[in-house]
């Protein structure tokens, strides 16, 4: 595979990443990563910094072939597609997650922290990115919401380790 390849790859990959968590809290919690994995790629970090991708086969026979076992014509046609796909899940997440730190109601911030001590204690998820959650909610909503739901690839790939995925908006 030449460098272009991989780099298609990569991009592939870091765009269609579901969770992102800590080496060691991989290596602790293989079993529960692997069933995770079956949603999307996984983003193993060390020091926050992206170490490898977990990729379920499961996710892999389910969803869009990868990029390195496609016809080279096609490539670049399916890597924007994937691309303009990722980037409309994210408007999604934005716009839900925005409507959620701005509510009135502190349910889903309660319940979202609960889910961030659940996630602590499970070592589920890389502790710098359960520290950035904390310091979203300890803000007042609308700062949070900004936060969150800013433009950078760092808010991005922090939205898909939301703890709100999954509660009502």
């Amino acid at each position: 595979m030449n460098s272009d390849e991989r780099a298609a790859v990569h991009a592939a990959l870091a765009a269609a990443v579901s969770a992102s968590l800590g080496a060691a809290a991989a290596k602790q919690s293989l079993g529960r990563v692997l069933r995770a994995a079956d949603a999307g790629p996984i983003a193993v970090t060390r020091n926050g910094t992206v170490e490898a991708y977990l990729v379920s086969a499961r996710w892999l026979e389910g969803g869009p072939r990868p990029l390195a076992t496609r016809p080279g014509a096609g490539a670049t046609r399916d890597l924007l597609d994937a691309r303009a796909a990722e980037a409309h899940r994210d408007d999604l997440r934005r716009e839900r997650l925005s409507r959620q730190l701005r509510a009135k109601d502190p349910s889903a911030r309660r319940a979202a922290k609960g889910r961030l001590n659940q996630w602590e204690r499970d070592g589920m998820l890389d502790r710098e990115v359960i520290r950035e959650w904390r310091e979203i909610l300890a803000l007042p909503r609308s700062q949070g919401a900004a936060r969150a739901c800013a433009e950078s690839a760092h808010a991005r790939l922090l939205r898909k380790s939301s703890p709100f995925i999954g509660l009502a908006a």
